[in-house]
């Protein structure tokens, strides 16, 4: 299979920096395909998990999908579920004795 060569693609051969060609239609259907094929295992894969696993990774069974396709969101420092008090001995008023009336 041969590629034509244009003017810039020539000149940069010769200039020792690779060409930048874009990949065929072809080579992106591939692409495409695997990746969807992959997105789906990932999907099979944590619905598999039961709702404490789940819950252990962070997700919930209906963001799964949302979370194969597009990631996370990013949190800024480590993630903490059950962050203590900053004052142990500090009692908690409930809001409604806080209000005037």
């Amino acid at each position: 299979m041969s590629m034509p060569m244009t003017r810039n693609a020539a000149a940069s051969l010769s200039a020792g920096l690779p060409a930048v060609t874009r990949p065929s239609l072809l080579s992106r259907i591939v692409s495409a395909i695997a990746r969807e094929i992959r997105l789906r295992r990932d999907m099979r894969l944590l619905g598999s998990l039961d709702d404490a696993a789940l819950h252990d990774l962070g997700l919930v069974r209906s963001g799964v999908e949302d979370v194969v396709r597009h990631g996370r969101a990013y949190t800024k420092g480590p993630m903490t579920f059950d962050q203590p008090l900053p004052d142990a001995t500090a009692t908690i008023t409930p809001l409604n004795l806080t209000e005037w009336r």
